[in-house]
């Protein structure tokens, strides 16, 4: 009975809190989709990789097109998933 009473407690009073302060929320109107995302960036990188990129490598040759930033956010993207990549072989 304590284990589910009082975390349900403790649920009912934190979305009593966040109803309560609803009026205090910044609203954000939705801009459209963002042109410089990992899904473009990604995708255009490939591309890159099978055409002729003139002695350069595949970033800097994105790099023409996106900021250092936005490809530098995508490298860690990558980076991530190498990590992760292993994960679900080790729960299967």
């Amino acid at each position: 009975e304590w284990a589910f009473g009082i975390p349900g407690i403790l649920m009912c009073i934190a979305t009593i809190v966040f109803w309560s302060g609803r009026k205090k929320y910044v609203k954000v109107a939705p801009t459209g989709m963002k042109k410089e995302n990992f899904v473009a960036i990604s995708f255009l990188a490939l591309k890159k990789l099978f055409s002729n990129r003139e002695g350069k490598t595949i970033w800097e040759s994105v790099g023409e097109k996106y900021s250092a930033e936005s490809i530098d956010g995508v490298q860690a993207v990558y980076r991530i998933l190498m990590v992760f990549a292993f994960t679900p072989i080790f729960w299967a």
